[in-house]
């Protein structure tokens, strides 16, 4: 979780800029008007985050809907005033900078884009799934619900912005783009619509998660509202609009880059719990400050996992920030991040844990103790001992 907090607050800034209409020679600048836009939507942000929890929960539950109205409408708007034919025929016009990698590794750096905008959220649903009613609200909440609304409405925007293509020749990936074609009382209804929904989102996805990241840090001295705070204001200071100002730029950049950390991340996880731990969690241990697996409350074997799975992903980020190429299979290590880092921090993680294990432990100590699948437990249990 700690690890989490910097893949997790960076999505805060997303909604801050999605919102505000842009002009092509605003892409990395703001105006006077649209700096005062985004500093106001913060504002209302930090309105909420004063509530504390119980406030941004009840505010997404009414608000949350809104999103799935306004896509939605986008969508009708689009299939009553385009057909079908013309929206697929459209969509294959829309092209991006890209090699010939062969559909079945085109088709993993599409998946892996997907992936990215969701993974954060998925791997702190414990932080939403806390206040559920019941176990059957958090199984409806992770199984069914999260997958389709993670398809729909993309798939509402996929739409929407063909749409738009056929019928204004707009070539923008921006959705609020498509509402200054509209009479002024509806773009301001969608604006408000797009506006509301994004706030819901943020503090539901991207503020609560972070908060109880960096409030967990230092939990005696760090309150969930302090944390949140703190969030929020980071997320400004890496304007957010300058990510936003291309898709190349959103998706290759940012996406793809913070999908290795998150990859690595659930990839120690998933073998931490089902592989290690067996599927049963020793909560006592977790919280013990002698435990010999936390050293000062930190796991470092799955610190160390996650930066050496990270590693090979840095020579295409590098590469792709600075606009050069290399060797086709570091660019494609890249591309695949968030199933490249899964991979290897799993495959990491057991022989990480063996090489704590000794360094930590005498020699003696360590030669007296088999290497079997548990090997990092039982060191474990030697070495308190």
């Amino acid at each position: 979780a700690k690890a989490s907090a910097m893949n997790s607050f960076l999505l805060v800034a997303f909604g801050h800029d999605s919102w505000v209409a842009r002009s092509p020679e605003l892409d990395t600048n703001l105006s006077l008007v649209q700096a005062v836009l985004l500093l106001a939507f913060a504002g209302l942000h930090a309105v909420v985050i004063r509530g504390g929890v119980h406030r941004m929960r009840v505010m997404t539950t009414i608000l949350a809907p809104l999103q799935v109205i306004g896509f939605g409408s986008l969508a009708v708007w689009a299939l009553v005033n385009a057909s079908i034919g013309d929206l697929v025929r459209i969509s294959d016009t829309f092209t991006v900078p890209s090699e010939d990698r062969g559909f079945a590794l085109s088709f993993a750096f599409g998946v892996t884009g997907s992936v990215s905008g969701w993974s954060t959220m998925c791997m702190n649903i414990a932080d939403l799934s806390r206040y559920a009613t019941g176990r059957r609200a958090v199984v409806v909440g992770q199984c069914p619900a999260m997958p389709l609304a993670n398809t729909v409405i993309p798939l509402f925007g996929i739409v929407a912005v063909c749409a738009a293509k056929v019928l204004y020749g707009t070539d923008d990936w921006d959705l609020s783009s498509i509402f200054v074609h509209f009479p002024a009382p509806v773009a301001l209804v969608y604006a408000l619509l797009t506006a509301v929904s994004l706030l819901a989102c943020n503090c539901l996805a991207n503020i609560v998660s972070p908060a109880n990241d960096f409030a967990n840090l230092l939990p005696e001295r760090i309150s969930f509202r302090g944390a949140a705070y703190f969030a929020l204001c980071a997320s400004l200071a890496f304007c957010p609009w300058r990510v936003l100002s291309t898709p190349d730029g959103f998706v290759t950049r940012f996406l793809v880059a913070y999908s290795g950390i998150t990859g690595a991340i659930l990839g120690v996880m998933l073998v931490d719990f089902f592989v290690i731990r067996k599927q049963i969690l020793d909560v006592e241990q977790l919280y013990d400050p002698e435990s010999s697996e936390y050293g000062s409350g930190y796991n470092g074997a799955a610190f160390l996992t996650t930066a050496l799975a990270i590693a090979p992903c840095v020579p295409g980020l590098v590469a792709n920030l600075g606009g050069f190429n290399l060797p086709a299979v570091w660019m494609n290590l890249y591309g695949t991040a968030f199933f490249t880092c899964l991979a290897l921090a799993a495959g990491l993680l057991l022989p990480m844990r063996r090489a704590v294990s000794w360094i930590t432990c005498s020699p003696r100590t360590a030669e007296e103790v088999p290497l079997s699948p548990s090997v990092g437990v039982s060191i474990g249990q030697v070495c308190r001992k």
